[in-house]
């Protein structure tokens, strides 16, 4: 029987790097990816594009692929002018949300804010999440009972989260021959940062608190340094993380998520202090593209 997979990004290059780890670990997947947040109607070309130098990378992995727009959102993505695709009424985005869990799938990848999934509040008794919470967690403004519920909808709950990691930290390099889907990837790398770059500085013009523009300042120092190749070490780790877990139960999400260890809970937390964390993951990430 083939095993249904659902991935849901925003493809950020971040997500693009999980993919292809994902696409390296696989063999025989009915995949279903679910792209939000900023347009998501003006992603689907760049996100098939993607796809389809990926198959050809690794022909086995997937059965089939099924790429369908998630919810939007007001936070901007570089090519959201460059495409002009029909956009799905978030009637047609919902059902076809409902319809793909609906499949049944053993493994879900929340790789963006679960928009659709604090709507329809599906229960999943059967399947597996591994999810990046993070900003894509608190950008939902939502409260700790609402994400207790969340995760209580599917047979396990993986969680990672890098939200005290910042900096040179919580970055990798992306310092890889030439190749198509390393190509790609470049790309979107160069586009994030020069669009993070961009805000930051529109940022400036702004902001008044001093700590503020001193950490501004940094992120523009920091991401110009290496323009063509940093990218941020957060949803990577869903598949890339040899990292120890811990089971628990969420407690509270702010200012930062606090567990209470409990041997009869569905989660289980990443643990992001892992000490050289970072060197674990890039460790995963050189094997991925060098092989």
């Amino acid at each position: 029987m083939t095993s249904i997979h659902i991935i849901e990004t925003d493809f950020e290059p971040d997500d693009a790097i999980a993919i292809v780890s994902h696409a390296s670990l696989n063999n025989g997947v009915s995949l279903i990816v679910v792209v939000g947040e900023s347009k998501p109607n003006n992603k689907i070309k760049l996100v098939n594009e993607f796809f389809k130098v990926l198959i050809k990378k690794y022909p086995n992995a997937y059965t089939s692929i099924k790429i369908i727009q998630g919810l939007g959102s007001k936070k901007k993505f570089p090519v959201d002018e460059q495409y002009e695709i029909p956009v799905d009424s978030d009637e047609i985005i919902l059902k076809n949300y409902i319809d793909a869990y609906a499949c049944g799938p053993a493994f879900s990848f929340m790789m963006k804010p679960p928009r659709e999934a604090m709507i329809v509040k599906l229960y999943c008794p059967n399947t597996v999440v591994y999810c990046y919470g993070s900003f894509n967690w608190r950008t939902l403004k939502m409260d700790t009972p609402s994400f207790i519920d969340l995760m209580s909808r599917y047979k396990t709950f993986y969680y990672f989260d890098s939200f005290t990691a910042i900096g040179a930290a919580n970055s990798g390099m992306f310092k890889f021959n030439s190749s198509p889907i390393n190509d790609i990837i470049k790309g979107l790398i160069k586009l994030w940062n020069n669009h993070i770059i961009n805000d930051c500085k529109k940022d400036l013009l702004t902001e008044t608190n001093e700590k503020s523009i001193e950490r501004i300042k940094k992120i523009i120092t920091n991401v110009e340094t290496d323009i063509n190749e940093q990218f941020v070490m957060a949803d990577v780790c869903l598949f890339m993380c040899p990292l120890p877990t811990k089971q628990v139960e969420l407690i509270d999400i702010n200012p930062y998520n606090k567990w209470n260890v409990s041997n009869t809970s569905n989660i289980f937390v990443f643990d992001e202090n892992t000490e050289n964390r970072r060197e674990i993951l890039m460790s995963s990430i050189n094997k991925l593209f060098t092989s």
